[in-house]
């Protein structure tokens, strides 16, 4: 914990002793001299700090001063309390707490306590190990150092939690065979579409049935072949376009009549009268139990949600909170492994909270704000903190702004492409970010992927929350260029030609299978197997998926209503 700050001063007479420090993780420091050191400035921090930010912790002011001061000579000849630190007899305690643990009949006792915690159980035994060989010779304090990220993401996962309540709800009643609320939920909401589509369909197919008929009538082959010996071209036209208007007006007519029908109710008693009143009373489906499940589901989820809000105050508290970012100014801005670890943790912070309604306003603000403000910890997280990738994210930003919206004419083809070239060079900054990653994975030392995942769903769902055209058109053209350049060089470099050819394509048909043939199969295959992580062929796997679902998309805003 403390090991990386006393390299620069290994001499000094007040270092710690080398066998005492226990290094990244260590609970416990000893002082040789305590009483000659008049202040120490401590920092705890989740990940280990890079050489030039220690430098910077040392020889910048305004940082160094956001460290915790101690006042070692004091804390060491006063029994008096100081901010941040516990009463002496706190070590006692944790004596105390070892032997009590270890000990049968004491053990049970210790961990009835109001404040036992068997999540922590191994920090006061921790510390009483580390103590008790010098209990006898040496004094000592308990300083409690702060740890923003930390909070944030226990009060994160506490919110959490009340939501994972729910499924101890939807397993109920599943054992011994038995039926669980889940089981019970889904074939309830499943029926509910089923009755859904059968009046849809019904209604549907019943107006196309009288509009073929009279469609069929109209343009009765043997009548037109009557008609060709009778009307010169002029009258044969004038028949076509008042036929065409007779067939139009009639098909109005039959669709209000079928909608009227489907709103009173028509269809629908004709799906209760078959499936829930049959004939026979044993054919009867479980209506009643089915609205008692959906029901109660219902109940439950609000009793969920609101926990869920009222946990939620302090964590959005923290979330914002100035604590935090300065507890992430240590992260280096100039070192992609740090970045990483930056982008993982602050991803923890933020895990599941786009479920709550004011956290997720929160986060797409972040989303649509700029890069390189401090308090915008999604854009600084994507860019994993370093300020040339914050910079080119900026400049896209801006570029999508300088750009119209898609434009009736714009074809598919030519508003990706243009999204793509945006790209390449912010490609060329994440293809070195990925390489670091790689590096960093075969050593063991990323086990931060869930966390920055968690930035890479939200922005997805940033990029399919904003369409190509209304007011926010740019964050939808640039989002779709920073997801594809975090996946590097190769996806902004998707083979134009063949994306050409989709754009080009006016069948829905033809234009699906071409995206299947060649974004999926070939590139999909080039790409995703690019790099041997799982986290890259994860995140590259999720940006194939958007980018097809974003040319389906486009593709409709060009094709016939």
């Amino acid at each position: 914990m403390f090991s990386p700050f006393w390299p620069y001063s290994p001499d000094s007479q007040y270092a710690p002793e080398p066998r005492r420090l226990l290094g990244y993780g260590g609970w416990t420091i000893l002082f040789k001299a305590p009483e000659d050191i008049q202040e120490a400035r401590l920092l705890f921090t989740p990940d280990v700090l890079t050489e030039r930010m220690l430098d910077k912790l040392r020889d910048t002011d305004s940082l160094r001063n956001k460290l915790q001061a101690f006042d070692i000579k004091e804390i060491a000849s006063s029994c008096s309390f100081a901010p941040d630190v516990l009463d002496m007899s706190s070590t006692n305690d944790g004596i105390a707490e070892s032997i009590a643990a270890a000990h049968t009949r004491l053990a049970p006792t210790l961990a009835d306590q109001l404040y036992s915690d068997p999540d922590y159980h191994h920090a006061p035994q921790l510390v009483a190990s580390d103590l008790r060989p010098t209990v006898t010779r040496a004094r000592g304090a308990a300083i409690v150092l702060r740890d923003p990220i930390g909070i944030t993401q226990q009060l994160n996962a506490w919110r959490n939690e009340a939501v994972e309540t729910l499924k101890d709800y939807l397993n109920r009643g599943g054992a011994n065979n038995g039926i669980s609320n889940e089981r019970k939920i889904l074939v309830a909401q499943a029926f509910g579409d089923v009755r859904n589509q059968f009046e849809e369909r019904s209604a549907a197919l019943e107006a196309r049935h009288y509009i073929e008929i009279e469609r069929d009538k109209v343009f009765n082959p043997e009548m037109a072949r009557g008609r060709n010996w009778i009307l010169d071209e002029a009258q044969q036209k004038r028949w076509e376009a008042a036929a065409q208007e007779h067939v139009r007006n009639y098909e109005a007519t039959i669709r209000a009549r079928v909608q009227a029908k489907l709103d009173s109710g028509e269809y629908r008693a004709r799906f209760e009268s078959k499936y829930v009143t049959p004939p026979d009373p044993k054919a009867a489906l479980q209506i009643y139990a089915m609205k008692q499940a959906l029901a109660g589901f219902e109940t439950q989820c609000r009793i969920v949600e609101q926990e869920a809000a009222r946990r939620a105050l302090p964590y959005e508290v923290w979330l914002q909170s100035e604590q935090l970012l300065d507890g992430l100014d240590v992260y280096d801005d100039a070192d992609l492994a740090s970045g990483w670890r930056f982008a993982g943790q602050t991803g923890l912070c933020v895990f599941g909270a786009e479920g709550c309604e004011i956290s997720a306003s929160v986060i797409q603000e972040w989303w649509q704000g700029g890069a390189q403000d401090r308090k915008n910890l999604a854009l600084r997280s994507f860019g994993l903190n370093q300020d040339a990738i914050l910079a080119e994210m900026d400049r896209i930003r801006e570029s999508a702004k300088s750009e119209p919206a898609l434009a009736a004419g714009e074809t598919t083809y030519e508003y990706t492409r243009t999204g793509l070239e945006m790209a390449k060079t912010l490609a060329q900054l994440f293809d070195k970010a990925n390489s670091v990653y790689e590096a960093m994975d075969k050593s063991n030392m990323a086990g931060l992927s869930g966390g920055v995942l968690a930035w890479y769903a939200s922005l997805g769902r940033q990029t399919l929350r904003h369409a190509s055209q209304g007011n926010e058109w740019f964050v939808h053209r640039a989002t779709r260029s920073w997801l594809a350049a975090s996946i590097g060089e190769r996806a902004v470099n998707l083979r134009l030609e063949d994306l050409q050819a989709i754009g080009h394509s006016a069948d829905r048909t033809v234009m699906r299978s071409q995206i299947k043939q060649n974004v999926q199969f070939a590139f999909a295959t080039e790409l995703v197997d690019a790099r041997s992580s799982e986290f890259y062929k994860v995140r590259a796997s999720g940006w194939l998926l958007l980018l097809e679902a974003g040319l389906l998309g486009l593709r409709m805003h060009s094709l016939p209503q």
